[in-house]
Parts: structure tokens; C-alpha cells; sequence
């Protein structure tokens, strides 16, 4: 299984919501952060954070960030993440 190019989890594995058959599991595209491929969690707090910065919408991030951090409550400890909760 591939892991995450910055937290260095496993990446998730997509499912077909009726089959259950994997139809992904390579992750995201990690840029600017590195050339690897990233999580869902870093892809959504850490990339996307960053890839907005770059395009000057820092604000607009700010409160996206906030509502993703009210449904997936996320708390990263000396570099890997403590609770990932998947729906």
C-alpha cells in the first residue's frame, strides 16, 4: 500500500459505494508541498491550505478549514495523525 507523502499514513482506498470494488487508491496530487502523493486528511488541511495561499484566497481557506475541522476532528501528534475518521 502506498503511503502518504507527508504524514506517511496509508492512503485511502476509494470504493464503489455498491460493489465495494477499490477504484482508487493512489491519494492526491501533494503539490506544491512535495512531488509525492498525499492523504485525504493532508490533501484537504495541508495542500489545498497552500495551493489557496499561493493564489492569494488565504480567508476564504480560513473558514473552509474551520467547517472541515467540525466534521472530521483531527489532532496531528509528533507528525502522524491521531484520529481519522472516515465516513
Amino acid at each position: 500500500m502506498m503511503k502518504c507523502s507527508i504524514c506517511e499514513e496509508n492512503l485511502e482506498e476509494q470504493k464503489h459505494p455498491i460493489t465495494g470494488d477499490i477504484f482508487w487508491n493512489k491519494g492526491h496530487n501533494a503539490e506544491p508541498i512535495n512531488d509525492g502523493r498525499c492523504c485525504d486528511i493532508c490533501n484537504d488541511t495541508i495542500v489545498i491550505a497552500r495551493r489557496m495561499k499561493i493564489m492569494g484566497m488565504e480567508e476564504d481557506y480560513g473558514q473552509y478549514i474551520k467547517e472541515y475541522i467540525k466534521e472530521y476532528p483531527v489532532d496531528r501528534i509528533n507528525g502522524s495523525w491521531k484520529d481519522r475518521k472516515s465516513k
